[in-house]
């Protein structure tokens, strides 16, 4: 018959290692996530049209970490804006008054198409992270 002891030291142990894989996996996803968001951005900016550049400087990635939610739900903002905000959606559509916009540098959605190539890489990049985090534990 074989034996097992359980020690209140090693229940001590295993609860921090599963504790610290825990936090490798949140911090892991979380840098993943937005080192995505950051090189998808700056594809996006390479593809936005450009008359005086003011749109294409307001192009940001966030991530916004809701660490009082049950689930430690992160959502990773793109977005274009800021003080061309006006006409943001206007560029990005490449439509005004139903006409289309010709551009003599860049391209309509330029956002969506550079999320649109980057989401195929999204779970590679996230789990990367997790797993270079992983191997500083």
């Amino acid at each position: 018959m074989a034996t097992v002891k359980i020690t209140k030291t090693s229940v001590e142990k295993a609860r921090k290692r599963i504790l610290s894989v825990a936090a490798a996996i949140t911090n892991g996803s979380s840098r993943g996530l937005r080192e995505w968001g950051e090189e998808t951005i700056l594809l996006a900016k390479e593809r936005c049209p450009v008359d005086t550049g003011t749109l294409k400087s307001t192009g940001m990635s966030r991530l916004v970490e809701n660490s009082g939610s049950s689930s430690g739900t992160s959502v990773l903002e793109l977005s274009f804006g800021g003080p061309a905000a006006k006409y943001a959606f206007i560029v990005h559509e490449g439509v005004r008054n139903g006409r289309p916009i010709h551009f003599h540098y860049g391209q309509a959605k330029f956002l969506e198409s550079a999320i649109d190539e980057k989401k195929s890489v999204l779970k590679e990049a996230v789990m990367s992270s997790i797993e270079r985090e992983m191997g500083r534990k």
